[in-house]
């Protein structure tokens, strides 16, 4: 819950609907989505019922799903539409502008890349975590200019 602010439950319903559409693009069953979030599955449940969670489970979610920090909140409150890192804005967790448009692209390649490998779900969701976090921390590290394309 957002403190002060009520949620409806039309908007939390409107949520767990985009979070249930990007899980299965992701091709995720929940439990292995919520491991990616590092979250119970029934939070993540939760989540996609629209019920009440506690605003950092939404972090969660964006991990798992590779959302931008804040879209979950943003859409609530909003109506905004989750944002994938790592395409641009100025919002939090935007790229930051010492991102390469070729570090974002070999990204994205490499996300859709590990969705359609043949491999374990729980394994697909570690992968696209340990990415994501890997990505994180070179674009905070200012290294995140491939060197190298590889298509």
């Amino acid at each position: 819950m957002l403190g002060a602010m009520p949620i409806e439950e039309e908007d939390r319903r409107r949520l767990g609907q985009l979070v249930a559409a990007r899980r299965h693009e992701l091709r995720f069953t929940k439990e292995a989505a919520a491991r990616a979030g590092e979250m119970s599955s029934i939070t993540w449940k939760r989540v996609e019922d629209g019920l009440t969670v506690r605003d950092v489970s939404y972090t969660g979610v964006e991990r798992a799903l590779n959302w931008k920090l804040g879209s979950c909140l943003r859409n609530l409150t909003a109506g905004a539409e989750p944002e994938i890192a790592g395409t641009g804005g100025t919002g939090p967790g935007a790229v930051p502008a010492a991102a390469s448009d070729e570090a974002a692209a070999a990204f994205g390649r490499a996300m859709r890349r590990i969705t359609e490998l043949d491999i374990d779900e729980d394994d697909r969701a570690k992968v696209i975590s340990d990415v994501t976090d890997l990505y994180r921390h070179m674009l905070a590290a200012g290294r995140a200019h491939p060197t190298s394309q590889h298509d």
